[in-house]
């Protein structure tokens, strides 16, 4: 009993060697020599679990409803109904079964399970005794009787150990064994632990599938039969007359927020997210608000508002999850160093680049502390951190960052890994902005065989259209940099082909080098079918569509084709608008206006207009253009301001109104010099 005291205060080594001394001695007195071989042999056959990495749920730290029969046992004394023999085989069960519970703890599986089975062994020599002598009908009603650990419990444990060891198939085979050892009483007195084991279940096959380790005959499952089993769970809990008990509550909530990892998979986020909070709430009620059950709710909150596009709030909750974890852990914790990097992505993704540069600064000191120097999570963050770096034009460190991580990646995985080729992608778009262009070609060429390899479309294109415009802009070889996106179009052809919105991308790329080479009809060509293929998607990116509209249009109002320019400006404008082709019930992510574009839109369809002399329309358009420029004069680009106030002030002259002409042409003026001279020089 003193060492299940030291078990509950995390003295596992102290706890196990008193145990010990039980078995071999009948007391805990003894010491020296014989508890140093003890705890010697205690340790044979050490084997560090695998720890669970998986993204929706701090395993390690809260409760999955996974652990509800771990609780070292204490041993009657007097064993009224067995006989000596008997009674002493029931003490060491009950101490076995301790040993494998401060075993587990302690991370030492195999040793868990061997001290388990045996545990098990002898809770079948008394019960059978028991059973022959009819001595009680009830036998293991719950998790400790008054002779020893149940056989269910101790098959709980085994299967717990399974789990944190990553052996999926042999976890659900002696959780099931617990189920048919339990179904065979009757119900409605083993409902809290049916449900328990179902959970388990439940919680052991999601792993697997989410891992892709769902393999065997047992554990062929989809999310609709995990769910089921976990609202099965759910109902039998509910059911008990009394479920107002600590953990009666604590269970079913847990049973609650698994069911939300299960509809977050499903992609169903909105109604996983009333679930998380659902669950958030009963712990709150039951546990305080600052329990770590609670932060992992908090926890899986965020990451359904994430999904769902709500970043912000997103960011916001998982840093309510961080104060809580740094109750009960240090910033050098797995935990921290995981939430760090998740505010500091999703700030980064905000455009908050100097809050995203202080969380991943964070996140890159907690991950060495928890992973080492050279890990994946140390790699992706360097990574992230220098795209910060490069979108704050700290290019020299940006590129710095950068090869820190590809030289990571390299030692971490083998030379074809995706991961590299993007790390090299990333430092040649910083050799280009340097205009070092013999480095860029030599880091995408490099990135350009490993994606090859890969059959990664999308980088593949992404490359070609860098390499494209470095060899046209730079060395003036249309010809190369057209037969360069051409190979990119082939891409489409082989085991990748179906990938439309890449194929548009392409097309675009290659639109705007044949629009440089002066090759309009080709580029018009091009830009059209890019449109067309963009036009069939459920989805795209406004400014990307937006973007080809307005070079199609651009081309067309050059060579003279004013009224397919005019069609095609306002389709831009109304992509705009509605951001989107479609309703916005097909379209979850909020996408922002770009108000540069609708400025440069409006001013080029009133500038149309005014041709034809549809003088009013006209107005309309550049007075709208006119509003988003100087509502937003930090933002929007001076020379489109300039050209939007003085078509305006032209057609006030031509609509023969002087005076606000006048106005609007000064007002060009004025507003331009604010942006593009030093303080002093509008006045001037």
């Amino acid at each position: 009993n003193e060492a299940c005291a030291l078990i509950t205060q995390g003295s596992y080594d102290e706890a196990i060697a008193i145990l010990h001394n039980v078995l071999l001695f009948g007391t805990c007195a003894s010491r020296g020599t014989d508890e140093e071989r003890l705890l010697k042999c205690c340790h044979t056959g050490k084997q560090p679990y695998q720890q669970h990495q998986f993204h929706y749920y701090p395993t390690d730290t809260c409760d999955e409803g996974m652990t509800s029969f771990a609780q070292p046992l204490l041993i009657c004394d007097v064993c009224h109904d067995l006989d000596e023999y008997h009674s002493t085989a029931a003490k060491k069960a009950t101490i076995f079964f301790n040993l494998g519970i401060a075993h587990s703890r302690k991370g030492e599986e195999p040793v868990t399970q061997n001290y388990l089975r045996r545990s098990y062994s002898y809770v079948e020599q008394y019960e059978t005794f028991l059973s022959i002598n009819a001595i009680d009908d009830n036998l293991n009603r719950k998790h400790s009787s008054c002779y020893g650990p149940s056989r269910y419990a101790i098959l709980h444990n085994i299967g717990h150990s399974h789990w944190r060891c990553g052996n999926y198939d042999n976890a659900v085979t002696t959780y099931e064994e617990a189920l048919s050892l339990l179904s065979s009483r009757q119900q409605t007195d083993y409902a809290l632990e049916i449900a328990s084991t179902l959970n388990c279940i439940a919680v052991t096959k999601f792993y697997a599938k989410a891992e892709g380790k769902a393999e065997g005959e047992n554990m062929a499952s989809n999310y609709d039969d995990i769910l089921q089993m976990l609202t099965d769970a759910l109902t039998l809990r509910l059911s008990i007359s009394d479920p107002s008990t600590f953990s009666c509550d604590r269970e079913t909530a847990t049973i609650i927020n698994n069911s939300g990892f299960v509809r977050l998979c499903q992609g169903e986020f909105s109604l996983a997210l009333l679930v998380f909070q659902e669950a958030r709430e009963h712990r709150i009620h039951t546990l305080g608000e600052k329990h770590m059950d609670v932060a992992a709710s908090i926890f899986n909150i965020a990451q359904a508002k994430e999904y769902l596009g709500s970043t912000s709030e997103a960011i916001d909750l998982y840093k309510e999850y961080l104060n809580i974890v740094l109750l009960y852990t240090t910033e050098g914790s797995k935990q921290v160093a995981e939430v760090l990097f998740s505010i500091g992505h999703l700030s980064y993704q905000n455009k908050d680049l100097d809050q995203s540069q202080e969380y991943l600064s964070r996140a890159l000191a907690a991950s060495k502390c928890a992973f080492g120097v050279s890990n994946h999570t140390v790699a992706s963050i360097m990574n992230k951190m220098g795209c910060v770096l490069h979108d704050q034009n700290n290019l020299d460190l940006a590129l710095e960052a950068y090869e820190s991580g590809l030289a990571m990646e390299r030692t971490l995985h083998p030379p074809l890994h995706g991961n590299i080729s993007l790390a090299l992608l990333n430092i040649g778009r910083v050799h280009r902005r340097q205009e070092k262009w013999d480095k860029a070609i030599d880091s995408y060429r490099e990135a350009m065989f490993i994606t090859r390899c890969n059959n990664d479309p999308t980088t593949i294109t992404n490359i070609i259209s860098d390499v494209s415009f470095i060899n046209y802009d730079v060395k003036g070889d249309y010809d190369f940099a057209v037969k360069l996106i051409s190979e990119a179009m082939t891409c489409f052809d082989g085991k990748i082909r179906g990938d439309d919105y890449l194929r548009a991308f392409t097309l675009n790329t290659l639109g705007l080098v044949q629009t440089k080479g002066g090759f309009l009809n080709l580029a018009i060509t091009s830009f059209l079918e890019a449109i067309k293929i963009f036009k069939s998607l459920k989805r795209t990116e406004v400014h990307e569509f937006a973007s080809v509209c307005i070079a199609a249009a651009d081309l067309h109002k050059k060579i003279g084709k004013s009224d397919k320019a005019l069609e095609l400006y306002q389709e831009a404008l109304h992509f705009e608008e509605s951001k989107s082709l479609y309703d916005d019930s097909e379209m979850n992510v909020d996408v922002p206006l770009c108000d540069n574009n609708k400025a440069f839109i409006c001013c080029q369809i009133g500038q149309l207009l005014a041709a034809r002399e549809a003088f009013g329309e006209a107005l309309r358009y550049l007075e709208m253009s006119s509003k988003i420029c100087l509502d937003n004069l930090t933002t929007i680009d001076p020379a489109c301001t300039s050209e939007v106030l003085t078509s305006l002030g032209n057609l006030y002259l031509i609509m023969g109104d002087g005076e606000k002409a006048k106005y609007t042409h000064a007002s060009a003026i004025q507003k331009i010099l604010c942006i593009t001279n030093p303080p002093g020089a509008a006045a001037a």
